[in-house]
């Protein structure tokens, strides 16, 4: 219900129109370690509205979510009522293998103890206070989900595939031109990229249910070099104000002119 009321008051106070871009996605999204007016889809409006001043971007966004609650959020898209919709993917959106080799043992507290028992629950607290997950860590563990020689790679790699599946056909219904996968690299050196061929394959399947896909990874390697100098703080993953801007401006630019954007080789 509280949802339900939330879509609600929303909606009556932004009303969809015809003419809008909906911006779904997690905490990058959202806009996790920068202000309001730095956040992706709070750039991109400013953007686009130098050409159409009508111009409205929804962002619909849930810190630590995934496909699961991105297919949800779209239930609040009334059908055909946007002219675009626009879905971030992050890599930690991969399902984690349930065993990462020469992990630290805040990943096993943090991440493979249910959260059941109140006993357990007060053991994993006090543990983890002389555990810490560093920005490397949390890298190491996006990057592994999509080693091919873990034995539940096929597996969650065709789980990812059909949420990505079921999200395009709802929000085909939802908009009047072709849905739009972005992906989100990592904030870290691009001289030695450990998700290349991760991108290359997300970008074939993400083609192949019929998005348009727009990888951000060439622009940050060509634009920034360092993505660690573009993090919201060192010790984070999130992007900063400028990182943001640079996804902002390439998505910008192909809504703006497709033909153009794709001609010059993205």
């Amino acid at each position: 219900n509280q949802g339900h009321e939330w879509d609600k008051a929303y909606q009556s106070q932004y009303p969809f129109k015809k003419s809008d871009i909906i911006l779904i996605g997690d905490s990058f999204v959202f806009g996790e370690g920068t202000t309001s007016e730095a956040t992706i889809g709070a750039q991109l409006e400013r953007i686009l509205r130098k050409n159409s001043k009508d111009i409205k971007v929804h962002t619909l966004a849930l810190s630590g979510s995934d496909f699961n609650a991105y297919v949800q959020l779209l239930d609040m898209v009334p059908q055909k009522m946007s002219q675009r919709i626009i879905v971030c993917f992050f890599y930690n959106d991969m399902e984690k293998p349930p065993y990462i080799p020469g992990y630290k043992i805040r990943d096993t507290l943090a991440y493979r103890i249910p959260d059941a028992s109140p006993s357990l629950l007060l053991i994993k607290d006090f543990l983890l206070r002389f555990q810490k997950l560093t920005v490397d860590d949390e890298h190491k563990r996006i990057v592994y989900a999509f080693n091919k020689s873990d034995p539940t790679f096929e597996r969650r790699w065709n789980d990812l595939a059909g949420l990505i599946k079921i999200f395009y056909e709802k929000a085909k219904e939802r908009s009047t031109e072709r849905p739009v996968l972005v992906l989100l690299p990592i904030a870290v050196s691009y001289t030695n990229y450990p998700l290349e061929e991760a991108g290359r394959d997300l970008v074939k399947l993400g083609r192949s249910i019929g998005f348009d896909v727009l990888d951000i990874y060439p622009t940050f390697k060509e634009k920034l070099g360092d993505g660690t100098l573009y993090r919201s703080y060192p010790e984070d993953i999130h992007y900063n104000a400028a990182g943001s801007l640079v996804v902002s401006q390439e998505i910008a630019a192909f809504l703006s002119n497709p033909n153009e954007y794709w001609a010059r080789g993205q």
